[in-house]
């Protein structure tokens, strides 16, 4: 159930992530002792918000409550703390513990690309943009296939005025997955 859950939440579309709920709420029922599914139900209750398919105010303390779970079960969780970061930047606008997150996740997990990314993206709205990208690389290096880390590594480029590099990059993440949303 659990990776039924996560393949769905890397889809990134409105339906695949609101399907994603269902097999990590069974998951976590099977066994909810397991962090890593308590996490993947955080970071999915997070982007439904993101992807239009629910309030904020529903699927924000949810998935809040959720992360904090995955913490109580195992307080080096890089990928609970990382959804905890997004939402302390996102909707609290602590960026400074934001910060502090991010990076205690990367430090816990240095391949966890969804960490480089939304550091990257919450990065590049504090307008550190060589910081942004520097982690836009980082998750590009930890997952080189994923269409959404790409995307975010291009967003850094554009942001640095590097356009040509960006629409390259567009193009490719395109190629690698002409079905995904950009």
């Amino acid at each position: 159930k659990y990776l039924l859950g996560r393949h769905l939440w890397n889809q990134r579309t409105t339906q695949s992530l609101l399907d994603a709920v269902a097999p990590l709420k069974e998951a976590v029922a099977l066994d909810p002792q397991y962090d890593r599914a308590w996490a993947a139900l955080a970071d999915t209750y997070m982007l439904i918000p993101e992807y239009r398919g629910g309030e904020i105010k529903e699927y924000i303390p949810l998935a809040r409550e959720a992360a904090e779970r995955a913490m109580a079960l195992n307080p080096d969780s890089a990928r609970a703390l990382t959804t905890l970061a997004n939402i302390k930047a996102q909707y609290e606008y602590d960026f400074a513990g934001a910060n502090a997150d991010f990076a205690r996740a990367i430090e816990l997990e240095p391949g966890y690309a969804t960490a480089h990314q939304w550091y990257s993206e919450i990065l590049a709205a504090q307008r550190r943009l060589d910081e942004a990208l520097e982690q836009a690389d980082l998750a590009v290096e930890a997952d080189p296939r994923s269409v959404i880390v790409a995307n975010a590594k291009g967003l850094a480029l554009q942001f640095l005025g590097r356009l040509d590099e960006a629409a390259a990059l567009f193009q490719a993440a395109r190629i690698l997955d002409p079905q995904a949303p950009q």
